[in-house]
């Protein structure tokens, strides 16, 4: 995947559970936020954990298409398409959106 992913987390499906993990974020009290939306755009839900407490975050999801967000203080918004399977073989991608979707904050990655 990109290269942030190496630098700042790591996005897994399996078994129907979403799962985040964050490693080597600058400041270790941040608040990360996970956005869910459908693949249509339409907004399903937001995590947010503080990697003081955790560095990571599973969420269970039904089968369906999904878009996710991975929003990290200090870095450009990421953007995931993401298909969860009933037969557990789900696929995550990176997707590329309009830079009009994307903060103007400096992507470290």
């Amino acid at each position: 995947m990109a290269e942030f992913i190496k630098k700042a987390g790591s996005l897994k499906a399996d078994h129907g559970v979403l799962t985040i993990n964050v490693v080597n974020v600058k400041i270790p009290a941040q608040f990360i936020t996970l956005e869910i939306r459908g693949i249509n755009g339409d907004f399903i839900g937001q995590q947010r954990f503080q990697t003081l407490f955790s560095n990571s975050l599973s969420i269970s999801l039904p089968k369906g298409k999904y878009m996710v967000i991975l929003m990290i203080p200090g870095y450009v918004p990421k953007y995931y398409s993401i298909i969860m399977r009933k037969n557990h073989h789900h696929s995550i991608r990176s997707i590329l959106l309009p830079l009009k979707n994307c903060s103007p904050v400096q992507d470290f990655s």
